[in-house]
């Protein structure tokens, strides 16, 4: 099983759902896919003869080559794309790091890809405990004044619903972590003129 240095692919370009690191899924068994890239310049005629994929709950038992979620070992196809998760059952906001290693068409086994992520999304309703951001004063969606109070977050100059100059914009948003909780993981959705969504997330 151990690695041969003169592997003529190497697995690259790591996708889930046809995705690079998607957030918040809803999928339990993920598709996942890569690319072949040729490592012997001007080399024809190589392939794919066996993958093992790897998925951890954590990027640090990733890095040591273990899956405590899934290790499909050495698995002899061709097949690089629409291979579906089949590990221990995914719960919600689930973090999983996966890579992948490939052999090549004399069967020397490539380098482990760099890691790639996706993360689960909320997955059972009873889960759900975010409230709509709205106004419940029914006189006033019955007049049409349901927005008059209301103001764009907008900073430092202008009006952007007549007069926004194009330009990079920085918004902050201040939040209180609680006495005795650390922060380890967060990701913070953000929307504007119901076209422009962003998703970021971190890990400390």
């Amino acid at each position: 099983m151990a690695c041969a240095a003169g592997a003529g692919i190497l697995p690259v370009d790591l996708g889930c759902e046809s995705k690079l690191n998607p957030i918040g899924l809803s999928e339990t068994s993920p598709r996942l896919s890569w690319q072949l890239l040729a490592t012997v310049a001007g080399e024809r005629g190589q392939y794919q003869t066996a993958y093992q994929v790897q998925v951890a709950s954590s990027l640090q038992v990733l890095t040591n080559n273990q899956g405590d979620l899934w290790d499909t070992g050495q698995v002899a196809t061709n097949q690089a794309s629409q291979v579906v998760y089949a590990g221990s059952t995914l719960n919600s906001d689930q973090a999983c790091y996966w890579h992948v290693r490939v052999w090549d068409k004399i069967g020397q086994a490539s380098a482990w890809s760099p890691p790639a992520y996706w993360s689960m999304g909320i997955l059972t309703q009873g889960e759900w405990t975010a409230q709509w951001i709205g106004r419940d004063d029914g006189s006033a969606w019955n007049t049409g004044s349901t927005f008059l109070q209301a103001n764009w977050i907008w900073f430092p100059e202008g009006n952007p619903a007549s007069s926004a100059p194009v330009a990079t914009r920085w918004f902050r948003k201040v939040f209180t972590v609680p006495p005795g909780v650390s922060v380890a993981q967060a990701v913070a959705t953000m929307a504007g003129d119901n076209m422009l969504t962003r998703l970021r997330g971190f890990d400390r």
